[in-house]
């Protein structure tokens, strides 16, 4: 199960990864466009400076209407910018985090949690705490229990059966089919007793 956990934890990241890559490529593709963009109307603003219409009012209201779209243009560059560092810098924390529960073969990885990857580190250090503190605890248990459940060690010096005293264990030697069975069914029962105690 932990294996199978890992593998869908380690594809949910590699699409990810993917996914953040497309996206990035995508958003390059629209800077480049809106770079062109802001080329091209460098260059009207150019022409209309050098052809010098006559009417010098429409010009400067061409002028004005070009400078807003360029700054418009510089500010959705700016946006994609970000836009896109961001995306690429919280593939690389998902891959941060994916590598580092993976070092740690952590049980429960869901929990492991922040933004930063120092916060990613102290989270799986809580992490690896609590899961010591519950094997630690779950070890005592299971060892009071087989504690508890051990059968006490029975010397066979320390008594002699009262079936079969030292005197008549040649007698029982030498009995045979159903009373050397019936005698046998005993001892065995007494012996398992007497484990029990």
């Amino acid at each position: 199960m932990l294996k199978a956990a890992r593998k869908q934890e380690k594809d949910k990241l590699y699409k990810s990864i993917e996914d953040a890559n497309l996206q990035s490529e995508a958003l390059r593709k629209e800077h480049e466009k809106v770079q062109k963009d802001y080329l091209k109307a460098q260059e009207r603003l150019k022409t209309i400076q050098d052809d010098k219409m006559s009417d010098i009012e429409k010009v400067n209201k061409q002028i004005e209407a070009i400078i807003a779209e360029n700054e418009a243009l510089r500010q959705k560059i700016d946006l994609v910018s970000k836009d896109a560092e961001n995306r690429i810098a919280q593939s690389q924390l998902n891959a941060y985090r994916q590598d580092r529960i993976k070092e740690e073969r952590l049980l429960f990885s869901d929990m492991v949690q922040g933004t930063t990857k120092e916060e990613i580190d102290a989270s799986i250090q809580a992490l690896k705490e609590r899961e010591l503190a519950v094997k630690k605890q779950v070890e005592d248990q299971v060892r009071g229990e087989l504690k508890q459940n051990l059968p006490k060690a029975v010397s066979p010096n320390t008594a002699e059966p009262s079936i079969a005293p030292s005197a008549s264990r040649y007698e029982l030697s030498r009995k045979k089919g159903a009373d050397y069975a019936s005698i046998r069914q005993k001892l065995m029962a007494q012996a398992l007793d007497s484990m029990r105690r």
